[in-house]
Parts: structure tokens; sequence; C-alpha cells
């Protein structure tokens, strides 16, 4: 790989980590609020910055400051921690980093994920056997806030010069594979594996094709969209529709999605949140921070929509994108940056 190519696309790996935990820093403070709840609680300034959590529904994430995140970054982190570690995806190491975060501090972990991770721990189960659960159904966000990861490690897995390979009919089978086999350690519902996948296409097409045609990524198409709705194979009919209107939206402006409901449909509820998520890097593809803070400001699961928000956006433009005050601001913000560095490396490996 050429070294200007390779500084570029290193760059996107970072923005893409950086900007998943910037966007759950974001959204942190004001998770569960309406919109108009945000604004009263600014001074209807709405959320422009990090800032301390302004409801106190989650004990677990009360006392955090401003800069901290939640899950969606704590396991994200434990993903790329396992992915690095055992240099390829290793679903019994995946599943002992989430345990040793579980008995650590759970910063707002989700139903499914808790109650998923805490059969594991308990030895009920082993990693890849079915949830055992008969009331797990799995229909949140869970896997799809924190698959960026996986994403980013096989984003560069094709020759120099060629299609990425996820367009290759096996790779997309393999990585479809993974993906479900990451689901498969706390979410049932194959709506929650499939909106997963949605997202890792978004960062995969966000990537490869900044990487490669900055400006082809500002052009007013729906690519980024149409290839991850191509790619997700919803098996759920209300999911399917509801990113189905996202996609043939994309281009016909805010007022339709405002129309069909799509920018307003916030909640953890990953046949939610996904088209919501798609519709808002679609609306705003040429600003990170723009992106973030419409996603926040929206209400709802303002944390891990703004998670996968600055994932895709973050994978699009890179770190240098990304407001430096976010930067130095964000908790942990080196180790983020060396683990995004570790995971290019890793994924550079497989080109060769």
């Amino acid at each position: 790989m050429h070294a200007i190519v390779a500084e570029r696309f290193r760059d996107r790996f970072r923005g893409c980590m950086v900007g998943l935990a910037v966007g759950d820093a974001l959204g942190m403070p004001v998770e569960t609020m309406t919109p108009d709840e945000i604004l009263a609680a600014t001074d209807g300034k709405g959320v422009t910055g990090f800032l301390a959590p302004l409801q106190k529904r989650f004990h677990s994430t009360a006392l955090l400051a401003p800069g901290q995140w939640t899950d969606d970054t704590q396991l994200s982190l434990a993903i790329a921690r396992s992915l690095i570690r055992k240099r390829g995806f290793d679903l019994a190491d995946i599943a002992a980093e989430h345990i040793l975060e579980f008995h650590g501090v759970r910063r707002g972990w989700g139903g499914s994920t808790t109650r998923g991770i805490e059969e594991l721990a308990l030895g009920r189960r082993k990693p890849g056997d079915p949830i055992l659960d008969p009331k797990a159904h799995g229909l949140g966000n869970g896997v799809a806030m924190k698959v960026a990861p996986l994403a980013l490690f096989d984003v560069l897995a094709c020759d120099e010069g060629r299609d990425c390979e996820l367009h290759d009919q096996h790779a997309v089978a393999w990585f479809r594979g993974t993906v479900h086999k990451l689901a498969s350690l706390t979410h049932r519902d194959p709506c929650a594996k499939n909106g997963a996948m949605a997202i890792a296409a978004a960062v995969i097409h966000g990537v490869g094709i900044a990487g490669n045609e900055p400006a082809k990524f500002r052009e007013p198409h729906q690519e980024l969209l149409t290839s991850a709705a191509a790619e997700a194979h919803w098996p759920c009919p209300t999911h399917g529709h509801a990113l189905y209107d996202a996609c043939h939206l994309a281009t016909q402006g805010s007022e339709l999605y405002i129309r069909h409901g799509i920018l307003k449909r916030t909640q953890c509820d990953v046949r939610e949140s996904v088209p919501f998520v798609l519709a808002i890097c679609r609306e705003h593809l040429t600003s990170f921070r723009d992106g973030v803070l419409a996603a926040v400001n929206a209400g709802g699961d303002t944390d891990s929509n703004g998670a996968m928000v600055g994932a895709i956006l973050g994978a699009s433009h890179g770190l240098s994108a990304i407001p430096e005050e976010w930067v130095r601001g964000l908790e942990a913000h080196g180790e983020i940056i060396a683990l995004a560095d570790q995971l290019f490396e890793l994924a550079s490996t497989r080109t060769s």
C-alpha cells in the first residue's frame, strides 16, 4: 500500500474509533430524553459539546463526567482488544472480554447484553450456544453499536486496486457469519444481527469510498445506504420496510424523511435506530460535527445512535474531521487512537 494511501486509511480507522466514542460521550448526558427535554435542559441550545449527565435515570452513568462514554464504547474497545490480541476473530476470547467488563463497571448495559453475558459468566452456556433465557428476544441495538471494530478488521482485506473484499460472495458470507456469531453472545432476534450487518457495511463503505475517492463520497447519491441495505438481508418485514424507506428517500430531502417518520424513530429498538442512523448519515455526509449533533439532539437512545453515526462518519472523514476540542476532552482518547492504529496494522497485514 502506498504510504500516502496508508496514512489516509489510518486516519479513517482513527476517525471511526474516536468518532464512535465521541458520539457516545455526546449522547450520554441526554439518553432517553426527548428533543424538547434536551432543549429545555440546555437553555434552548441543544447539545453542542460534552456535558455531565442531564438525566439521572441510570445509576451506572449518573456520575460520569463530561467526555466520558458508556457501554457502546466500552464493548467496542473490548472487541478491538480481542481482535488485536488474537489477530483475528475469536468468539471465545471476545466473550471473555465481555465477561471481564461484566465483572467491572457496567456503563449503562442493555438488558439483552446483561442477560446474555451473565449466562456466559455463570457458566450456564458456552460462547456460540443458544441463549437460554426464553424471554430474551434481543431486539435492541446492542450488537450494531459495537460492531465497528469488526468492520475495520475486514475493511482492508482486499487486493490493492480492487473492490473491497466485502463485495466478494464468499467473503460476504464469511463476514455475515462472523457478525451473527458476535450477536449470538447476547441477542437472539435476527433483526439485531442484521442491523449490525448494516452498520458494519456502512462503516466499510465509508472507509473505502472516502479512502479511495473523497470527492465521490460527497456526491448526492445514496450508495452508503443502499449498499448497507443490500448486504443486510433483513428477515423481518417491519425492519426491512423501515430501512427501505430510509434508503429510497435518501435523495428526496429531509421533508420526506420527516413525513415518513424515520428521523423520529430514535429508540433502542434496532428496527428504529439503524434506519435512523443511516438516514442521519445520509443527511450529513459532509460534516461529522453536524451529523453526531443531529443524532444526539433527536433524543431517544442518544448514546448508541451518536456512537453509530460517529463511527460511520468518522470512518468516512477521518480523525482530522473531528473537532479537536472533542478529541482532547474525550476519555482515554490516547488509548482509543492506539487501538485504532493497531487495528489498522492488523487489517493491513490481510492485504499482503
